[in-house]
């Protein structure tokens, strides 16, 4: 039931859960990954309520692969 456009399939991808606590909303970042022919170095959006995908036009700002997302919770980085 999801709209618009999906990531290609992959393995090996980095992913992050954002959450909106204020506005009950959550959404999943993936970032990267390989299908055995093709390394990515894409962000992908996933919005839970919409059940939606968005790419962001943020790639070529990062060259490192493979690669991690840290969470922040209060003053501690975690990777």
């Amino acid at each position: 039931n999801g709209h618009g456009i999906a990531p290609l399939p992959r393995d090996g991808f980095t992913f992050q859960l954002l959450s909106d606590k204020n506005q009950n909303h959550e959404q999943l970042l993936i970032h990267g990954g390989n299908n055995g022919s093709t390394t990515f170095n894409d962000f992908w959006l996933f919005s839970f309520e919409t059940h939606s995908w968005k790419q962001l036009n943020i790639a070529n700002m990062f060259e490192r692969i493979p690669t991690s997302i840290p969470t922040m919770t209060t003053s501690k980085v975690y990777q």
